[in-house]
């Protein structure tokens, strides 16, 4: 799956689409424009953040994600 990914030059915000797609045909709700405003997709070169993927939500006002997201299939 990696190789999949790699060669279609998929890129981070696909790989967040891929699941927000999932969810949706579950019959969630589309991820609110906040959610990719206020998350941190990519390490930052200009400082040292936690990769250890989070999600913070609050049901009401705010949904967000923390996570360094490489490309590739592997979930850990």
């Amino acid at each position: 799956m990696t190789a999949l990914l790699k060669k279609r030059n998929t890129d981070w915000k696909q790989m967040v689409k891929y699941g927000e797609n999932f969810f949706v045909s579950l019959g969630f709700d589309p991820l609110p424009q906040t959610f990719w405003e206020r998350s941190l997709f990519l390490k930052p070169k200009d400082r040292e953040v936690v990769s250890m993927p989070r999600v913070d939500i609050d049901l009401m006002s705010d949904v967000r994600l923390k996570m360094c997201i490489q490309i590739t299939a592997r979930t850990s």
